[in-house]
């Protein structure tokens, strides 16, 4: 298939096309104006690190809501111990029902930052709750959470490399500054990346892939794609890095 077809069809195609078993894209539940459609893709992603030879000893899952993404990810690394960490003090239960369902799962209800903080600021609402404010109309709440760092919130965490991931809709730089020990042993990390302007004061794409990249993770494989829904820009995605001297960088670049 040709690239420009390729492309057309990753941003076109209606929501009944699959691809390796997985559902391409589907749409959104109606409640949610923000976007035109959503590709669904993260599962081929995660499953493609496996078959490139990753086997992470532990993965990092903040912004875990109520675990959907830890299921995922125990589907491909049912070895690795997960550590899921919250914000929302009402995701409790759920997060406890997934981490007896996957298994080998603890949950850390944590707002997680650059530093130990009392009482900030929290817009609570759903998937899209941040320290930063949402640049829509969208119901929230605002509530007072204690700050830790994700070092801290991870301190008792099992050793190996590490697999992270982070949604915290534009908080994730912050975030990383908080957890300069953990990432020494993180291998790949999976972040979502912002292309407009969608929480107030977060980073520009290109900010976050140049943090990154200064930390020795570069760019591997893109994943989630968000577009708006009145005009199909292109509004967020989700994207996965891996360390530049990484044995998946290697493998990959074989034969090129």
């Amino acid at each position: 298939m040709g690239r420009a077809l390729r492309n057309f069809v990753r941003d076109w195609a209606p929501a009944w096309v699959v691809r390796r078993g997985h559902e391409l894209f589907a749409p959104l539940a109606p409640a949610d104006s923000r976007v035109k459609f959503k590709a669904l893709d993260m599962g081929w992603s995660l499953e493609q690190l496996t078959r490139f030879g990753f086997r992470p000893g532990l993965i990092v899952d903040v912004g875990a809501y109520v675990g959907d993404w830890s299921r995922l990810a125990r589907r491909c690394f049912p070895d690795a111990a997960i550590v899921m960490v919250e914000a929302q003090p009402d995701k409790a239960d759920a997060l406890a029902r997934a981490c007896a369902e996957v298994g080998n799962a603890t949950a850390v209800r944590a707002l997680v930052g650059p530093e130990p903080r009392a009482q900030v600021e929290f817009f609570a609402m759903e998937t899209g709750s941040s320290v930063l404010s949402e640049r829509t109309d969208h119901p929230r709440e605002v509530i007072r959470v204690d700050m830790t760092t994700l070092d801290a919130a991870t301190a008792d965490a099992p050793p190996g490399p590490a697999l992270l991931k982070l949604d915290t809709q534009g908080y994730e730089l912050e975030v990383l500054r908080g957890a300069a020990r953990l990432l020494e042993r993180v291998e790949v990390l999976q972040t979502e990346l912002s292309v407009l302007d969608f929480n107030e004061g977060a980073p520009a794409l290109h900010e976050v892939i140049a943090f990154l990249a200064a930390r020795d993770l570069v760019l591997f494989d893109l994943a989630d794609i968000t577009r708006k829904r009145s005009d199909g820009a292109l509004l967020q995605l989700d994207a996965l890095f891996v360390r530049r001297s990484s044995t998946l960088r290697a493998r990959v670049n074989q034969g090129l």
